[in-house]
């Protein structure tokens, strides 16, 4: 069995593609993206489709800090930022899986007493919410950590974008562009203590009317990792996931099992 916390797309992109088959086939379990990247929007998204219902065809997610609190990334979370912003991703929109780079788009969320924007980004909720709720046919997610920001950053990629699209240009700009170098810094425990995540989830029907809101509030983004990591674990080694192959939250745990899991984290 393989459990990760890798929020890459492009890597969970290449694991479901090439592996998801064999492990299948094999009886293993596969479950990438297993913590902060991107557990908190499926089971916020769930909980917001659940109790919207049937009618409910989109949903929007939004990645936050809690306000009031500070979050300092560490550098294996920047360089995995720069390089995701070079690679295409995968999108659920208009019910199919669409390629397109990250922050090509923003919005506000209304989180807390504040409203905040937040830039989209191709997490794993586009490949596995679907499955979970066929009658999705447009899952957004959005990454709200760079305040107003969001709007500059979604202007540039989307003039960058059409560029990265053209093979030779985006090598080129990935062998020019040094990738921000990790060694292993990240915050202290008493920055972490500081820190603290909020996360949105908005579901609405056909005619863009907002049936149903979750707000999942808790760790920061480590802790919480390191939490659901452990979660998974013990779950496979209980014998409590019984799919297999590259599995999302869902999948791996169902909605009851992560809701617990969450509380206890």
């Amino acid at each position: 069995h393989y459990i990760d916390s890798t929020g890459e797309p492009s890597f969970v992109r290449h694991l479901v593609a090439t592996a998801h088959n064999r492990a299948k086939q094999r009886g293993l379990i596969f479950l990438p993206a297993f913590g902060y990247d991107y557990v908190p929007g499926h089971l916020a998204g769930a909980a917001a489709l659940s109790a919207a219902g049937p009618l409910a065809t989109r949903v929007a997610i939004g990645y936050f800090i809690a306000p009031g609190r500070k979050f300092r990334r560490s550098q294996g979370t920047n360089a995995s930022l720069f390089a995701a912003a070079l690679d295409p991703g995968l999108f659920w929109r208009d019910g199919r899986l669409v390629e397109d780079f990250g922050a090509t788009r923003w919005r506000s969320f209304s989180v807390g007493k504040l409203t905040l924007d937040a830039v989209s980004i191709p997490s794993s909720e586009h490949l596995w919410l679907p499955g979970v709720y066929p009658q999705l046919t447009d899952v957004e997610a959005y990454l709200g950590w760079f305040g107003n920001g969001s709007r500059w950053m979604s202007r540039l990629s989307r003039m960058n974008a059409p560029l990265l699209r053209v093979s030779w240009i985006s090598r080129m700009l990935k062998s020019l562009a040094p990738a921000p170098k990790s060694e292993g810094d990240g915050p202290s425990d008493e920055e972490l203590l500081n820190s603290g995540a909020h996360v949105v989830a908005l579901a609405y029907d056909r005619s863009g009317k907002e049936l149903a809101r979750a707000d999942l509030m808790g760790l920061d983004g480590y802790n919480y990792t390191a939490k659901m990591l452990a979660c998974a674990a013990q779950a496979i080694a209980d014998g409590v996931v019984s799919a297999a192959g590259a599995l999302g939250p869902l999948q791996a745990l169902g909605y009851q099992s992560l809701v617990k899991a969450n509380h206890e984290s």
